[in-house]
């Protein structure tokens, strides 16, 4: 391998173009497991190694979520690719992966937050741009981040959007998918200098035997969910609760931790992990499960690192088993049952909450997660209740913790 060029492992033939494409924009969507962040993260590396001089802002709605997303994700691909000995890495002030060929000028991907407009500002010469889990931003965002693009290449700018959809009162569907004359000729100028890839799972050849075995249940037993969340579709259902969350790749160390249970017999028994560091709350599916028992359960908890005096926020309808659990020695509480006082909560917390890539049961039920509407078709201030376990587990650590009276009852007997 020369200098000059990087050859990569293709992961997804549905966005093998993406490497020639030099369209000004580049639309990358699609299911989970597609692998379209780590097609876009190879492409911005290929271009710093190829093409000299660069500086490509990575951009995320917020900063706080870069080290553990997008950032790390990035020299996870150079590791993988085994070029780590090609580029360097910063991790403050603020964080970048540089390379730097021997008489070439330096070229760079400069990792910033759209909550942080200073930042921003200091950076010059910008020549790409890649905005991750760009559901997350505004329109307002996306217009002054092309505003930010004002650098000198011989090559081509361009700016690559890539996300997981949502709803389609989105603007990202309106200016880019939506066939309604109004939006057609408001973004035609937009529409024909970009380029549009959507993939799935089925055509990422690195997603493990047990990953496609979970698609293919959700595909048999559960087809609306399985259509967002799979497949990547646009839900037509414009009555969802949640706007996509931020994804992260790992979940952090250190901070509070506390965690949410719904209990479960026939339906999935969830556990949900809620970390808090630096003011954002971490949320990760430890365990979505029918059919367990408290001793199994509880046993599953150790193995995955949960401590019995860690705090736990239970299902208060089955008293029964909080006070078997916390007889077993488990610091575990009621929760507070109050549905829509807790799913206010959950959407006054959406900016800061980031939910980890893995979990698959509460992502997929809040991708189809929906508001009751009446005989017209309006929203009523209610949602709908069936499929929401994991949803409750985190319900009820949230809403509970975060308005939690200053002593919680506890029951011994």
């Amino acid at each position: 391998m020369s200098n000059s060029m990087l050859s990569v492992r293709v992961r997804n033939k549905a966005y093998s173009p993406v490497f020639a494409d030099k369209s000004k924009m580049i639309v990358m969507y699609g299911g989970a497991g597609s692998g379209k962040s780590y097609i876009a993260a190879q492409k911005i590396l290929m271009r710093l190694v190829e093409q000299p001089g660069h500086s490509i802002l990575v951009l995320r709605k917020h900063k706080e979520h870069l080290a553990i997303s997008v950032f790390d994700q990035m020299w996870s691909v150079i590791v993988n690719e085994g070029y780590q000995d090609m580029f360097t890495k910063f991790n403050s002030g603020p964080r970048r992966i540089v390379y730097q060929a021997k008489g070439q000028p330096e070229s760079r991907a400069v990792f910033l937050g759209l909550n942080d407009p200073e930042d921003l500002k200091s950076i010059a010469r910008v020549t790409s741009i890649w905005v991750e889990e760009a559901t997350q931003i505004t329109e307002e965002d996306f217009n002054q981040v092309q505003l930010r693009m004002r650098g000198f290449t011989l090559d081509y700018f361009q700016t690559i959007l890539t996300f997981n959809p949502g709803p389609t009162t989105h603007w990202i569907y309106k200016q880019w998918f939506s066939k309604a004359p109004e939006f057609e000729h408001v973004y035609a100028e937009s529409r024909a200098s970009t380029s549009i890839y959507k993939g799935t799972y089925v055509d990422n050849p690195f997603v493990g035997p047990d990953y496609t075995q979970t698609m293919e249940n959700m595909r048999l037993s559960k087809p609306l969910m399985y259509a967002a969340y799979a497949r990547g579709d646009w839900s037509e259902h414009n009555s969802l609760v949640f706007l996509p969350h931020a994804r992260h790749d790992h979940q952090p160390t250190g901070g509070e931790v506390y965690y949410g249970l719904d209990f479960g017999i026939n339906d999935p028994q969830a556990l949900v992990e809620v970390r808090l560091v630096d003011g954002l709350y971490y949320v990760k599916l430890l365990i979505y499960e029918p059919g367990l028992i408290n001793v199994t359960f509880t046993k599953k908890m150790l193995q995955l690192g949960v401590g019995k005096k860690d705090c736990i926020y239970a299902d208060s309808s089955r008293k029964d088993l909080i006070i078997d659990l916390h007889r077993l020695g488990w610091n575990v509480h009621p929760a507070k049952k109050d549905r829509m006082a807790g799913i206010q909560t959950l959407l006054n917390f959406h900016e800061r909450t980031s939910i980890h890539k893995d979990s698959v049961g509460l992502l997929s039920e809040m991708a189809q997660y929906g508001w009751k509407t009446d005989k017209n078709g309006t929203n009523m201030d209610d949602a709908c209740d069936g499929n929401d376990h994991a949803i409750d587990a985190l319900r009820y650590a949230f809403h509970t913790h975060n308005t939690k009276d200053k002593k919680r009852r506890i029951w011994l007997h």
